[in-house]
C-alpha cells in the first residue's frame, strides 16, 4: 500500500513538473518562418523551414529545406537541403542529402 502512494504522488507530480510545448503543423506545401520557443514538429510533402527554434527541429516530409536555426534536428525525407544551423546535433536520414 505505502508503494501504491508513492506511485499515486509521482503520477500526479511528474505532469506538473515536466512542460512539453511542441509546434507542430501539417500540410502538403509548407514554408514557415517564425521564432519557436519550443519544439517543433512539420509533417509534409514540401517543406521550407526558416525557423528559429530553441529546442527541436523535426521535419518529415518528401522535400525538405531547412535554412533555419535550431539547437538541435531531426530530418527525414527523400530530397534533403540544408543551409541553416544546428547549434548542437542533427540526425538526417534521406535518399539525396546536401549540406
Amino acid at each position: 500500500m505505502k508503494k501504491l502512494k508513492y506511485l499515486l504522488l509521482l503520477l500526479l507530480v511528474v505532469p506538473m513538473i515536466a512542460k512539453a510545448d511542441v509546434n507542430a503543423v501539417t500540410g502538403d506545401s509548407i514554408e514557415e518562418g517564425k521564432e519557436v520557443d519550443s519544439s517543433s514538429a512539420v509533417f509534409g510533402n514540401e517543406i521550407t523551414s526558416n525557423n528559429t527554434t530553441k529546442g527541436i527541429e523535426a521535419l518529415f516530409g518528401y522535400d525538405i529545406n531547412f535554412n533555419g536555426t535550431s539547437d538541435y534536428a531531426l530530418v527525414l525525407g527523400n530530397n534533403i537541403n540544408i543551409n541553416g544551423t544546428v547549434n548542437n546535433d542533427a540526425f538526417v536520414f534521406g535518399g539525396v542529402v546536401n549540406i
